[in-house]
This record gives C-alpha cells, sequence and structure tokens, in this order.
C-alpha cells in the first residue's frame, strides 16, 4: 500500500465539489437505522484476548447485561 486515502474518486474527494456530480449516486442513497439489541466486543492482545458481551434493554440507553466472556 503507497498511500492511504478514501478510496473514493478525484471528483468526490475535491473541495470544490459542484451538485451535478454527486446527482448520479442521489438515487441509491438511503438512510439506516439500526436497533442494537446485543454487543459482543473482542480485543486481541499479545498480554491476552478479552472478550465481552452487552445486552440492551428497550431504552437502548444502557447495557441491561454486561459480562466477560473471556477471560
Amino acid at each position: 500500500m503507497d498511500e492511504v486515502g478514501n478510496g473514493l474518486s478525484e471528483i468526490y474527494s475535491s473541495p470544490n465539489l459542484q451538485l451535478p456530480s454527486t446527482e448520479a449516486g442521489f438515487e441509491h442513497f438511503v438512510s439506516v437505522t439500526f436497533v442494537i439489541h446485543e454487543i459482543e466486543w473482542l480485543l486481541l492482545d499479545r498480554q491476552g484476548h478479552r472478550r465481552s458481551l452487552s445486552k440492551f434493554n428497550e431504552d437502548q440507553k444502557n447495557p441491561e447485561i454486561q459480562t466477560w466472556l473471556y477471560p
């Protein structure tokens, strides 16, 4: 990998982006909403891997259950 970038064509990365150049993708644009019920988190580390589980209740603000799965 020679250079880091965002993977977008130069016409979409330009600070002078114009509306006509973006209209081609407009028909494919959608809004996506997620409701998360459960998250499993994994950290890989030389000192030891860690894995946890969080389950959320209906208000989606605070985990109902949080537990370590490993270690």
